[in-house]
């Protein structure tokens, strides 16, 4: 769909970004992105590439744009392992991957939970 390209061609714009990919379901209208994020490390954890609560020098980060974006937001999720004891995760019942908190609520409307 023209805006979910769109929106990628955005997010690859962005200097911390090294790589999106994405598949696009025709049945379902989702297109899953994933964007490669290089984070700024210190130095002394950036030759191991992680750090030590497990953050990686380059973090894939899920974009999950449905049908109706953008008059909804993607969702956004966080790998699976991802270490849930930062700040601003989400909590989740679910045990599904992490999603941090990005506003002030949910970027789909109502308040975040």
């Amino acid at each position: 769909p023209i805006p979910v390209r769109r929106a990628m061609r955005l997010i690859e714009a962005h200097p911390s970004v090294e790589r999106v990919t994405a598949d696009y379901d025709a049945g379902t209208g989702v297109t899953l992105a994933v964007v490669d994020i290089r984070t700024e490390l210190p130095n002394a954890w950036r030759a191991a590439g992680v750090s030590p609560s497990g953050v990686r020098e380059c973090e894939p980060v899920s974009f999950l744009f449905t049908g109706g974006y953008p008059l909804g937001a993607p969702k956004i999720l966080l790998r699976s392992d991802f270490n849930r004891n930062h700040p601003h995760i989400q909590p989740s019942r679910s045990g599904g991957p992490p999603e941090p908190c990005l506003v002030a609520g949910s970027p789909r409307g109502g308040t975040a939970t």
